[in-house]
């Protein structure tokens, strides 16, 4: 039995199956048990590796990672593909908040273009309003976009009652955005035990090997953090499979270590991600 404190958590989740024994359209999912909840949390999800195929139709990259069956001890884990994706392999972040937690909101959003370049925004209004304008996390959770393999998400016009959130698929007449969507996190500026921020790495010339860097805080935490983390922009070559990955490693109460790449033949120009570091309160 768990011991019932509401706390703030996280984890990640692999897609258990071979890359070899995966099909087409293939999802996959696990039950995941949750330790401090004395009550349903609500949960947001994000990516963190992606290996999906470039042979379906138009080179359309489709990919959605969710929870269902939500309850105090449990949820289910969802990477999810369709139609004639083949999803290889993906890392999934997940966040779970109790909803006692004061100080912070959180859900998700998408847009559905239908096959239109450029950015397209989606209002997020919060539940309540905050007393000052909130930093916000946004990350992407869904996508399904070809043509080439151009997308990213950030919020604009942040409010106290909300604001926007933007995905843009790049590439002109190329492009074609038919589905995008996205994990936010709302949460008050002055929040000591919270912070989060954006990392953005280039390939020039595009390829596949390892970037990493270290991210301060501009001021320490009491302890060290969890840290969640998920993507936020993908710029890479269809000529090759999709391959890119985001970790986090060696936390610290003042900095984190992380670590952005592709792999094999995979050819990527930028990847950017955000990250979400907490403390319990």
């Amino acid at each position: 039995m768990p011991v019932l404190i509401d706390a703030i958590e996280t984890g990640t989740w692999k897609t258990p199956k071979d890359w070899r024994d995966v099909t087409i359209a293939e999802c996959q999912q696990e039950k995941i048990s949750l330790k401090y909840q004395l009550s349903p949390p609500i949960m947001i999800t994000g990516f963190n590796l992606l290996d999906i195929g470039n042979h379906s139709n138009g080179k359309q990259i489709r990919a959605y990672c969710h929870a269902s069956d939500i309850g105090s001890y449990t949820f289910t884990l969802h990477s999810d593909t369709w139609a004639d994706g083949w999803l290889a392999s993906s890392v999934i972040s997940w966040l779970a908040i109790p909803p006692s937690t004061t100080g912070i909101l959180a859900g998700t959003c998408e847009v559905r273009p239908m096959n239109a370049p450029g950015a397209h925004s989606t209002h997020v209004a919060f539940q309540g309003a905050f007393s000052y304008e909130p930093k916000i996390f946004l990350c992407l959770n869904y996508v399904d976009f070809g043509g080439n393999w151009r997308i990213g998400t950030w919020p604009e016009n942040i409010t106290r009652t909300g604001f926007d959130a933007v995905f843009e698929s790049r590439g002109h007449d190329e492009a074609a955005l038919y589905a995008a969507g996205g994990s936010w996190l709302a949460y008050e500026s002055g929040k000591e035990n919270i912070k989060s921020g954006n990392i953005d790495v280039e390939w020039v010339p595009a390829g596949s090997s390892q970037k990493s860097g270290v991210v301060y805080f501009d001021q320490p935490f009491r302890t060290a953090p969890s840290v969640f983390v998920g993507l936020t922009q993908i710029i890479s070559h269809t000529e090759f499979n999709l391959r890119i990955s985001v970790e986090v490693r060696s936390v610290e109460k003042d900095r984190f270590d992380w670590v952005m790449y592709g792999w094999s033949d995979s050819l990527n120009f930028e990847i950017g991600a955000a990250w979400l570091a907490f403390v319990q309160e």
